[in-house]
């Protein structure tokens, strides 16, 4: 703790030791402020709670809702039987597998079709 507390003293006063050396520097610190702050004044259109529900449940595997809800049921409860056996231990590996996967599956998603085009006209 003492440790934690000496770095954030001394990040404190590299900072502010910063901006006496530079003005410059709280000017550009007060813009991305202020573009950060317009930022949560902007309107999305709201989902409701059931077309997310639904979205949700028609994205697991499974024709019914009770196929559905056994898949989710069964993984859950493999999970949690792994981890309090101490068969699997969640630590920063698996944090970076799962943002790795999770990258893979956001760029599949969105680069499949570009490609796809790209070898059609290729072939063709």
């Amino acid at each position: 703790n003492q440790v934690n507390m000496a770095l954030r003293l001394i990040s404190k006063k590299a900072a502010s030791a910063a901006i006496v050396a530079r003005p410059s520097l709280m000017n550009a610190s007060r813009q991305t402020l202020g573009a950060s702050a317009v930022r949560h004044y902007t309107t999305q259109k709201e989902v409701e709670p059931k077309e997310k529900a639904n979205s949700i449940l028609n994205s697991l595997p499974g024709n019914s809702l009770v196929s559905k809800t056994g898949f989710v049921t069964l993984s859950t409860g493999l999970a949690t039987f792994l981890i309090s056996k101490e068969i699997y231990v969640l630590n920063e590996e698996t944090l970076v597998l799962v943002a790795s996967a999770g990258l893979l599956g956001v760029l599949l998603k969105y680069l499949r079709e570009p490609f796809s085009n790209m070898a059609d006209e290729h072939i063709a």
